[in-house]
């Protein structure tokens, strides 16, 4: 495209035409606008109205960003446990299915948002429910080595002491994945 088609008055039109139908459409802010927001143009610019998007306009003003209550988080995790613990009955250990449904589970809450109690809780049952089978598509499950990776070093890194608990269970049930592959 031209530098002449870009200033032209049909690229307003265009832009709102083949603006993705999820974000939210750019909007056009005059130079005294622009230079409100700490912006400058190019005297070839300020005959045509400048588009800025909205994410641009807003960074020098960051809207307050309130987190979840405790409430909220509460059931949250207690949603994330209903569905968890179905996956962590000894029969529910059946192989490459089973891992990647309890991974995706696990992924889809928060690799790092599970908290001590809860990982324990995985990780006793898995070590001790799991057979040969279910170690060895743990240990072939990209996500679940993250996962594994992942709490080992957050444990490792820990200075409270709470999710050290976790790197015993954490290091038998690699172990115990090690094994299966040989």
């Amino acid at each position: 495209m031209s530098p002449q088609a870009l200033h032209s008055p049909m690229m307003p039109m265009m832009q709102t035409f083949y603006a993705h139908p999820n974000q939210p459409q750019a909007q056009t802010l005059s130079q005294p606008q622009l230079q409100a927001h700490g912006m400058s143009i190019s005297p070839v610019a300020s005959t045509s109205p400048q588009t800025v998007s909205p994410a641009a306009s807003s960074a020098s003003t960051p809207a307050p960003v309130a987190g979840p209550t405790p409430e909220e988080k509460e059931e949250r995790k207690r949603k994330f446990l209903a569905v968890v613990r179905p996956l962590l009955q000894p029969s529910a250990f059946t192989g490459a299915g089973a891992v990647q449904h309890l991974t995706d589970r696990i992924a889809d809450y928060g690799v790092t948002e599970v908290d001590a109690p809860t990982r324990l809780e995985i990780l006793a049952q898995v070590r001790d429910g799991a057979g040969n089978h279910y170690y060895r598509a743990w240990s072939e499950n990209p996500l679940a080595i993250d996962i594994t990776r992942e709490w080992i070093k957050a444990a490792a890194k820990d200075d409270s002491g709470v999710l050290k608990e976790t790197i015993m269970p954490l290091l038998h049930v690699s172990d115990i994945n090690l094994r299966c592959v040989k």
